[in-house]
């Protein structure tokens, strides 16, 4: 079945699209930027990438939809765990994206999810207390 088709059908009907102040967001897998758009829908598209924490709490797993082999779901993923720093990670991420021409339009989300969950996990700024500049 066409993408375009499968769009059509679940624009408006499915279960994980959440609507907040106008906008409409969507809780699926593969999805970079958490909007319910055709760009950025992690069902409709044969081609998706998904970024998330690894389970350990340092790095990311970067999971590909593979684009053939739609008829064995099981082998339809492959993911790769990067355990890299920040920069490294980055550059990964890129690499993986960009060397087999894989959906380039998603590179520069993928690059702001990875860069967002790596900063959520180096907790620098999370146990730095401020001081107040008020004599006391």
């Amino acid at each position: 079945m066409s993408s375009d088709l499968l769009w059509e059908v679940l624009r408006k009907h499915t279960a994980f699209t959440v609507k907040n102040q106008g906008t409409t967001f969507s809780k699926e897998a593969n999805n970079l930027t958490n909007r319910h758009t055709y760009r950025s829908c992690g069902i409709v598209n044969r081609k998706t990438v998904g970024i998330a924490p690894n389970k350990d709490g340092k790095g990311v797993v970067v999971s590909i939809r593979k684009s053939k082999g739609h008829n064995k779901p099981a082998r339809l993923q492959s993911s790769t765990t990067i355990d890299s720093n920040g920069r490294r990670a980055l550059s990964k991420v890129k690499r993986v994206l960009s060397s087999g021409v894989y959906r380039l339009d998603l590179e520069q989300d993928a690059i702001r999810r990875t860069s967002a969950i790596l900063r959520s996990q180096s907790g620098k700024n999370a146990s730095k207390k401020r001081k107040s500049r008020r004599k006391q």
